[in-house]
């Protein structure tokens, strides 16, 4: 019962103390060094050359003149992209005649600033709201002509049907959106008759039943094919280089066992001013850099795995120097043939300042030792006699024999008279 007692205090005093006493950290006495993090901060990271221009801003302008049409375009300080949307449409002009349809072209203006840049462009079937919240990506969508995607409200025509003027055909807009979610910044747009163009990306459909469709800017118009195609800025990929900076800084924790890790620390050093470019930009889902691009990324990589392949390892050469010295301190005349050891000894001489690896190196003196322990000592046998006086006149006399310094034979006694003094013998 008292130790029942006793155990109890015990555990209470150490409670109360737990409760009082402030938490200690243990982490602190840790002595490993904690690993460096290379991890991107930015969802997107994008290089673009200095005096990149990206698609800031589209305009419409649509009419019956095709010079009154681009002017809505031009007039506004938006640069035209000399394609007609409506080419080769016909429309009734009166009982048995027909004319061209409405011209319609498409503007934009850029800036040097990528965070306002388009991100995409559609074209909507049959409108029904100017603001369209996208369910397959989630962005929001305006019409082409209002802010956003225009400078200002009803900049150049304002809000112009792609096929204006064919009342049969559909009802066809271009809507844009600045989401950064949906796409990397729109750097050029281009239109044509082609339902592809190398290098580009074609603008498909907003609507969610021809979402992944090419657009064409005259559907159900009858006239000419026309497309829309934009390309992007490139999105650069740093993850494969700060992996290799990851293993880099292994190596460097590691230096002590490393001839030299100066080339390898510049090289990682190097790789860290071009992921700082990219993580040092300014908070947010993306990040931008005018000074590395993906080749200048790739190369930093390739710096770090060379400069890793060219490591060259501290080596031990404590037994390896034992097993020479070991052997060259034995008489090559006390064994049968010593040429085994010697040639061991020679070999090692020519080949040691080759070594690369600690495996060599034991390697080699497990060699040495090896012809060491095969050696065959030469035979030898050895004698000794010891007389001792027993009575007068008698001598009592031991012998011993060994070979190679190891005892081969038992004491023999020999009990002799002689009228020879024991002194003489």
């Amino acid at each position: 019962m008292k130790t029942l007692k006793k155990v109890f205090s015990i555990l209470l005093c150490a409670a109360l103390l737990s409760s009082s006493a402030p938490v200690l950290n243990f982490s602190i006495f840790r002595t490993d060094a904690a690993a460096v993090s290379y991890a991107k901060t930015h969802t997107k990271e994008y290089y673009y050359a200095p005096g990149t221009q990206f698609i800031s801003y589209l305009a419409t302008g649509g009419d019956r003149d095709g010079n009154t049409a681009k002017a809505k375009v031009t007039d506004s300080g938006y640069t035209l992209i000399d394609k007609n949307l409506n080419a080769g449409v016909r429309v009734s002009s009166g009982l048995f005649s027909s004319r061209d349809a409405d011209e319609v072209y498409l503007g934009y203006k850029t800036s040097s600033d990528p965070t306002i840049s388009i991100r995409d462009l559609r074209i909507m079937l049959n409108k029904s709201d100017d603001r369209y919240t996208c369910p397959e990506n989630g962005a929001a969508y305006t019409l082409v002509g209002l802010t956003p995607i225009s400078q200002v409200d009803n900049d150049g025509g304002g809000s112009v049907d792609l096929n204006q003027s064919k009342s049969s055909a559909d009802y066809l807009h271009y809507f844009a959106t600045k989401d950064i979610r949906v796409g990397a910044p729109i750097v050029s747009i281009t239109i044509n008759n082609n339902d592809s163009q190398a290098g580009y990306e074609t603008v498909k459909y907003l609507n969610s039943d021809d979402f992944n469709l090419a657009g064409d800017a005259n559907r159900d118009a009858g006239g000419e094919y026309i497309y829309t195609h934009l390309t992007r800025l490139p999105e650069v990929d740093t993850t494969a280089l700060r992996s290799a900076m990851e293993a880099a800084d292994t190596y460097i924790a590691n230096g002590h066992l490393y001839v030299d890790i100066a080339a390898l620390t510049n090289a990682r050093d190097n790789a860290k001013k071009i992921t700082d470019s990219y993580d040092n930009y300014a908070a947010g889902y993306e990040a931008f850099s005018t000074a590395y691009n993906q080749a200048a990324i790739d190369n930093a990589k390739t710096a770090i795995d060379n400069a890793i392949k060219a490591l060259l390892t501290k080596l031990d050469w404590t037994a390896f120097n034992a097993a020479v010295s070991k052997a060259n301190g034995l008489n090559r005349n006390d064994y049968v043939d010593f040429s085994s050891a010697e040639n061991a000894l020679k070999n090692a001489d020519l080949v040691k300042n080759s070594f690369t690896t600690q495996e060599q190196v034991d390697s080699e003196t497990a060699k040495i030792n090896a012809a060491v322990n095969a050696l065959v000592k030469k035979s030898t046998t050895s004698s000794m006699i010891q007389a001792t006086a027993w009575a007068d006149g008698i001598f009592r006399a031991s012998v011993k024999l060994s070979l190679n310094n190891v005892n081969i034979g038992s004491t023999c006694d020999y009990w002799e008279k002689s009228d020879i003094p024991i002194e003489d013998i």
